[in-house]
């Protein structure tokens, strides 16, 4: 791979990255996702794993089926197996977020990178041990990097920013496939994301005048009830059948903390 300190880095044809979903103390597999980087682009492929764990299915449709949970140990208030829907996304779904506009791979840049490993090591640099970048000007103390969004010692917008980046920029930004004319990459000045106090290009949701962000008011912004809902108009539209409590929680009070 070949660093670049903004933006989706350089990415060599034949590829292959991969991402794995288990469950339970036996990490039991559920599905499997690959992008491939081909001569001709990026190919998407899901894979569906059987109930004996031993076999997964390639399904170019996806597929959308149920999963039972066994509660983690010591959790509160569960004492037995759940359910939940899992939908395993066709090839045409995955390509709706790794976009063109996006660089086609998520998470792969400088500021998600530049991080500690639990080892105490840093990822690009270990990497670099490795030779798998290319990357003979990083500085990991200088090169971008973001914060988790959660934690509170931050600053609450630049968390709240850095949250929009990672889960909505692929889509919301310049020539991004996202409806809505806006821009939720962090270097974009918020003044200019196009979302304070702007009234909405697609449904109201109902609310009375609702804007996308109305500074001061979390009942009015229109982003914040498309996250918490799972009903028609949620964001993500695709990859999530769970309301994200703590980002949620967390741009409620970014929004209150902005002036009207």
């Amino acid at each position: 791979m070949v660093y670049r300190e903004n933006g989706t880095w350089d990415i060599p044809i034949g590829t292959r990255i991969v991402k794995h979903f288990q469950q339970g103390p036996k990490q039991k597999p559920i599905e499997t996702r690959l992008i491939t980087r081909t001569t001709t682009g990026w190919e998407a492929a899901t894979y569906v794993w059987n109930k004996a764990a031993d076999d997964a299915e390639l399904l170019p449709q996806g597929k959308q089926f149920e999963v039972l949970h066994l509660p983690e140990q010591g959790a509160p208030g569960e004492t037995s197996w759940w359910r939940s829907t899992w939908h395993a996304p066709s090839s045409s779904e995955c390509a709706s977020c790794h976009t063109d506009a996006a660089g086609f791979v998520l998470g792969m840049n400088t500021a998600q990178l530049n991080r500690t490993l639990d080892n105490g090591e840093n990822q690009i640099e270990h990497w670099l041990e490795l030779g798998l970048v290319t990357a003979p000007e990083f500085d990991s103390a200088n090169a971008s990097r973001y914060c988790s969004p959660f934690d509170p010692s931050k600053d609450v917008e630049l968390r709240a920013r850095i949250l929009l980046d990672v889960n909505c920029a692929m889509c919301h930004r310049p020539n991004g496939p996202g409806n809505a004319n806006i821009d939720l990459r962090f270097k974009t000045d918020l003044s200019k994301t196009g979302t304070l106090d702007q009234p909405p290009a697609q449904t109201d949701l109902g609310i009375s005048g609702g804007r996308i962000i109305a500074p001061g008011k979390p009942a009015q912004s229109l982003l914040l009830h498309r996250m918490e809902t799972l009903g028609q108009g949620r964001m993500p539209t695709i990859g999530s059948n769970a309301v994200d409590q703590q980002g949620v929680k967390l741009l409620r009070t970014w929004i209150e903390s902005l002036a009207p």
